[in-house]
């Protein structure tokens, strides 16, 4: 295994890590979860102990899961209005066309009073340079499930409130995050990564 890969996978252990106990504090035991691009499913694995979830992707990348997987289009899914407490969108918008329906869609499976939770890629020149250097990185070898980049399809943070208020959901919290070698800090400035949680109609 090369330093690369081992680099790669402690900084994504700890972004999951991260990422699992910042999603937690907006969900309660046995919510109905949607994970939409699952990927390999660490998150949907990790969260299954304490909730009810579903991993949904457009590609079975891996063949043996320890939680129910949907292989669905995100744009259309399959599932009837109202039907989740949490949809998951972490790591998926700055990698799709059109953010703004997969949203849309998000929010249309969610009940009244759900969340949606997600985590993306700050759109800033200078962001996007380091991150272009990861994706140098961490993509050359074939390292798992790392996607490459594309600078127009990265979103500020007020783009993205834009389009979660058009869908219909509320700003509850969002958090900027740097991740370091030893250390991910979290933060109110918008740092080149960000995560945060918005509302259906009442607080959940």
């Amino acid at each position: 295994m090369s330093f690369n890969h081992v680099e790669r996978e402690s900084l994504e252990k700890r972004l999951e890590r991260v990422k699992i106990s910042y999603f937690s504090r907006f969900m309660k035991d046995n919510a109905m979860v949607l994970d939409v691009g699952c990927g390999d499913g660490h998150i949907s694995s990790m969260l299954k102990e304490r909730y009810e979830v579903i991993g949904m992707d457009s590609r079975d990348k891996r063949k043996r899961r320890d939680f129910e997987f949907i292989k669905m289009d995100a744009f259309h899914m399959a599932f009837k209005d109202n039907t989740f407490d949490a949809v998951i969108l972490s790591d998926i918008l700055e990698h799709v066309e059109n953010a703004e329906n997969l949203i849309k869609e998000a929010a249309r499976v969610l009940k009244d009073g759900g969340v949606i939770l997600f985590s993306t890629v700050n759109r800033n020149i200078f962001y996007y340079l380091f991150l272009k250097m990861l994706d140098l990185i961490f993509s050359r070898g074939g390292y798992g499930a790392w996607e490459r980049h594309e600078y127009p399809l990265l979103i500020t943070p007020e783009e993205l409130d834009g389009m979660m208020k058009r869908a219909g959901m509320k700003k509850y919290h969002v958090t900027g995050v740097i991740p370091l070698a030893r250390r991910i800090i979290l933060g109110k400035r918008m740092f080149p990564y960000y995560m945060g949680c918005y509302v259906k109609g009442k607080v959940y």
